[in-house]
């Protein structure tokens, strides 16, 4: 942060936050602020808006799915009964998942993706894609326990590694 901070051009500050994914914050100067430890984990931007379509952006360029696994998986969604709590994709998957919402993309991490994405993707896909489900059903549930977090934190760990591998 304090890089970004001493940073002259705009050019190199743009350049430090997209390396880093960090920049300076009046924050930083607070004697009782840990980053680290005060650094909050937005499940809507965060996981839902922001790992989960990355994902599936990621799958999509790299081919591992294509436009007839996404019309397979639309049908296996139809067959899928939801609980009230959850959005129903309408025809979203088939079309390649285009402005979805936060509240769809809940619904497709929480319920369809375990489903539909366990024939569609590479074994090892899967399982680190389950790891990414676990993560958001400890991170949100509507009381987190602190058995949750560590549980949620070894998930994320587990995730975030295999990502650099698979």
């Amino acid at each position: 942060a304090e890089v970004w901070k001493n940073a002259i051009m705009h050019a190199e500050r743009h350049r430090l936050k997209v390396a880093n994914n960090v920049c300076w914050s009046e924050l930083h100067c607070l004697q009782y602020f840990d980053i680290v430890c005060c650094t909050i984990i937005d499940p809507m931007h965060n996981l839902f808006l922001g790992t989960a379509k990355r994902m599936m952006e990621r799958w999509l360029a790299d081919k591992l799915i294509d436009d007839k696994k996404l019309i397979a998986m639309q049908k296996a969604v139809k067959k899928v009964v939801l609980l009230p709590d959850y959005m129903s994709l309408g025809t979203k998957i088939a079309k390649g998942f285009p402005y979805m919402k936060a509240d769809e993309w809940i619904s497709w991490c929480h319920v369809y993706s375990p489903i539909v994405l366990r024939d569609m993707l590479l074994l090892p896909e899967f399982k680190n894609w389950i790891e990414s489900v676990n993560v958001c059903r400890y991170f949100t549930k509507p009381s987190v326990s602190e058995e949750d977090i560590k549980n949620g934190h070894i998930c994320l760990e587990k995730f975030c590694n295999e990502c650099e591998t698979v």
